[in-house]
């Protein structure tokens, strides 16, 4: 922990010296729980309390209300009741303007043992219920517990023994059906003693003995010690001494093998050979006094006097050692204590994080599992012929469906969002496209309202960006959505064009103009506060969180520009943003091949088959609309193929125990045998048949599981097509002799080679810029396929070289740059291919 905390203050340091005082608030609160842990409550509340006066002056990105809190609970720890409850209730009010029902129900519990503090058990009460309603909104059954366990120390205290009894089972329950050993241990103590006061003496002899059965098998010998003292105070008080003679012996030779008498035996001896010398000493003088009763009386005297003096300085002695003992015995006992309460503590934490864990990975694949049908269905939709106005909806919904799953894989990316960043990823786009579907999208609401949505590009705004093109439709989304939700009469306009500013080069600007409502003078900047509006009725009237600036407003900054807003109360607003967009030079030569591919899309939909040998596949999917968008994509690559749908793991043994088959597209999560099980069963018996998992999970874990288990790669849902195919195709060792052509082949490998290496070779450049090995070798995995489908053999064989390599070096820089060369020569060759 000490290391901890110098990495901590180094993080502070250059934090500073590099501008960025909000961001220590954060380490600052880290700094804070740290020394809470450590129980230095004192100097937890002084960094808890540096952490909020930073917040103060800074955007607040969701971490105030907590540092709010954690200020409420040092104060209950120096027990500063009415202070803390003036943090609780600031936190509350945060936590509930952002709907936080899981943190309101932890500052309700706060509260409520504040109020228990003060002995104001009526509040304590509500509060204590207020927690346990919003831990079970939340489903959070753990903290309910805990919102059960504060209701029965409050009746104790009431001294209300039946409801506190009650109380404290209804915990002790949840603790037991969790399987949390420590809570239930604790639990089970807290309710035995609530039984023995209440004169149920066998009920808490029944709960100890089965309370020191878990210790046994869970080799808990602190805990074990307190449970055979108290089994040893009721047998006592039922009147089986024998009972509590064995109960108190076993407690005491528990308590010499953890060492806690070994100073008690050696003052014990100690004080013996100070008894020895003070009677052998008392012998001499009695010895000396016969026979020199008469002629040294004087001397008897003086010699009784310095025994006198010796035996009181002696005694001294032994009451400072035996008031040493005591004093290091007591704190000893206070050591141990505090090292059973963090090894709680810790229990805890770690109980939560894989909690936190859980709840992502299920989340995760709730979310995603209904996203691949809408994307994917979507896609197969935009394959087939629909009027114009359809297709533009349709391409509508698949473009916001993208643009929600990578909004939703950072969402998911905790550790990001937890240190409060997002990543700004530069990958070749069409600004005109995007500013399309983002007409296309918002036009009917317009229309709805009877608002004129207009969309403005100047003429010499170029058409391929380098940018993130994810994050720009993001704030200009939140920008237009808010200018026609408050606006009732008049339009909203969009701007694009090109920024005069001499401090950006290449730059873009973009301003949304409404003829709305307006924003008051003094309230300007408020409309950036997370969970605010300009007016409190707004919310009520227009709906909405409050959030959407703010995020705009970080995404605008994390690209290189600022989001500022001109407004006039009651006439409109204006909110425009300026940020570098690179033209794309490097591919501005292959505009005319990428358009040429696209004018003869429709026919390219049509025939879209790469590989036309029979195959039989079977597709492992508990989900029918995510089997129909698995089926068809692959019907749409490989035409004679014959796919068998298994709804579990069972099924798909079945199958193949009846039937031969090429491939298998595992689904992992299915009802009775996931897909980690039953590759798990296959590969026992049959080692060559290619799996590629389908999974709906971004944790890390999982992902490197599929490999584990033995699947020869995996998909990750929502996919695109060319990431299903290149994992069949990697699967299946599938080489273009193998191959079957057709008239548009050729145009085809082009599309494919246009749509996939462009944007892997941007990942490759950046990978290579940062010699990260493992994701340049996964990159030049993921496009051989293509490579040997385009019959570039010897880029192939190149790539399958440098994943070979184990140690970077460089051969192997040189080596990569020299691919990235010949893959810029051959997408020149097919524009100049595609121009004669």
């Amino acid at each position: 922990m000490d290391s901890a905390l110098v990495h901590y203050h180094q993080s502070i340091y250059f934090l500073e010296l590099g501008n960025h005082r909000c961001e220590t608030a954060g380490v600052h609160a880290n700094i804070g729980s740290l020394l809470k842990k450590q129980s230095d409550v004192k100097s937890a509340l002084l960094s808890f309390t540096k952490a909020e006066e930073i917040q103060k002056g800074c955007p607040d990105i969701g971490y105030h209300a907590s540092t709010l809190y954690s200020i409420g609970t040092c104060y209950n720890s120096l027990e500063n009741f009415a202070r803390a409850l003036e943090y609780f209730n600031r936190s509350l009010e945060k936590e509930i303007a952002a709907n936080n029902t899981g943190k309101q129900g932890n500052v309700h519990n706060g509260k409520a043992n504040a109020y228990l503090g003060l002995n104001d058990f009526n509040n304590a009460d509500k509060e204590y219920r207020e927690a346990q309603r919003c831990f079970t909104q939340t489903g959070n059954t753990y903290f309910v517990a805990y919102a059960y366990e504060g209701l029965a120390q409050l009746f104790d205290k009431k001294n209300q023994l039946d409801s506190a009894i009650f109380y404290c089972k209804n915990a002790l329950t949840i603790f037991q059906e969790l399987d949390v050993t420590f809570d239930i241990v604790y639990e089970s103590t807290l309710l035995a003693d609530y039984y023995n006061r209440n004169g149920k003496v066998n009920d808490a002899e029944k709960l100890l003995l089965q309370t020191l059965s878990i210790t046994y098998a869970e080799n808990l010998p602190h805990d074990r010690r307190n449970v055979l003292t108290f089994l040893a105070e009721v047998a006592e008080k039922k009147g089986d001494f024998k009972h509590a003679f064995k109960y108190l012996k076993d407690a005491t030779a528990l308590k010499d093998s953890l060492k806690l008498d070994e100073q008690k035996t050696e003052l014990t001896e100690l004080a013996g050979k100070y008894e020895t010398e003070k009677r052998d000493k008392q012998i001499a003088i009695e010895q000396a006094e016969n026979q020199k009763q008469k002629a040294e009386n004087q001397k008897q005297k003086q010699l009784k006097y310095f025994f006198l003096s010796g035996a009181a300085l002696l005694a001294i002695l032994v009451l400072v050692l035996i008031g040493r003992y005591r004093q290091k015995q007591k704190a000893t006992k206070l050591l141990e204590e505090k090292n059973v309460q963090i090894e709680k503590e810790k229990q805890r934490a770690e109980r939560s994080e894989q909690m936190k864990q859980q709840f992502l990975a299920n989340m995760s694949h709730e979310i995603r599992t209904p996203m691949n049908a809408i994307t994917g269905l979507s896609r197969l939709l935009l394959d087939k012929t629909h009027d114009e106005k359809s297709t533009e909806y349709i391409k509508a919904i698949h473009h916001s469906g993208e643009n929600l799953n990578v909004i939703l894989n950072d969402i998911l990316d905790v550790s990001k969002i937890e240190a409060g960043k997002l990543s700004i990823e530069n990958r070749a786009f069409n600004l005109r496209e995007e500013i399309k579907n983002i007409e296309q999208i918002y036009l009917p609401k317009a229309v709805a309202k009877n608002l004129a949505l207009k969309f403005e590009i100047e003429k010499d705004v170029p058409e391929l960006m380098v940018g993130d093109a994810v994050r720009l439709s993001q704030v200009l989304v939140n920008l237009v959505n808010n200018a026609i939700k408050f606006t009732q009469i008049g339009n909203v306009q969009v701007q694009v064009s090109k920024s005069t500013s001499q401090q950006i080069k290449q730059s873009i600007n973009f301003a949304v103009t409404d003829t709305g409502i307006g924003i008051e003078n003094e309230k300007m900047q408020k409309v950036f506060e997370s969970f605010t509006q300009a007016n409190t009725s707004d919310s009520r009237k227009f709906g909405g969180t409050g959030l959407g600036l703010t995020i705009a407003k970080d995404l605008v900054k994390l690209m290189g520009g600022k989001l500022e807003v001109k407004s006039e109360f009651g006439k409109g607003s204006v909110f425009s943003f300026t940020i570098p967009l690179n033209e794309l030079q490097e591919y501005a030569e292959h505009k005319n091949a990428i358009n040429d591919v696209a004018s003869a899309s429709n026919d390219m939909r049509q025939s879209p088959i790469i590989y036309q040998h029979p195959l039989h596949i079977i597709v492992a999917e508990d989900n029918d609309y995510n089997y129909l968008v698995t089926h068809d994509t692959v019907l749409k690559y490989f035409a004679n193929a014959q796919l068998y749908h298994a709804r579990n793991g069972e099924e798909v043994m079945q199958q193949l125990e009846e039937d031969d088959y090429d491939l298998v597209l595992m689904d992992i999560q299915m009802p009775k045998k996931d897909g980690y099980e039953t590759t798990l069963e296959i590969r026992k018996t049959n080692t060559t048949l290619p799996i590629v998992g389908l999974t709906a999970s971004v944790i890390r874990t999982d992902l490197e599981r599929c490999i584990t288990v033995g699947m020869n790669a995996y998909v990750m849902k929502p996919f695109k097509d060319y990431e299903l195919v290149n994992a069949i195709c990697n699967a299946l060792i599938i080489e273009s002799n193998t191959t079957s052509v057709n008239s548009n082949t050729a145009s085809k490998d082009d599309e494919l080679f246009l749509i996939f290496i462009p944007e892997k070779m941007e990942q490759l450049k950046a990978a290579l810029n940062e010699n990260d090995f493992a994701v340049i070798k996964t990159i030049l995995h993921s496009i051989r396929p293509q490579l040997t489908r385009n019959k570039l053999n010897h880029i192939a064989n190149t790539c399958a070289q440098v994943e070979a390599v184990t140690t970077w070096n460089e051969d192997t820089t040189r080596t990569t740059a020299e691919i990235i060369g010949s893959l810029q020569q051959h997408l020149k060759s097919i524009s100049q291919r595609h121009e004669n």
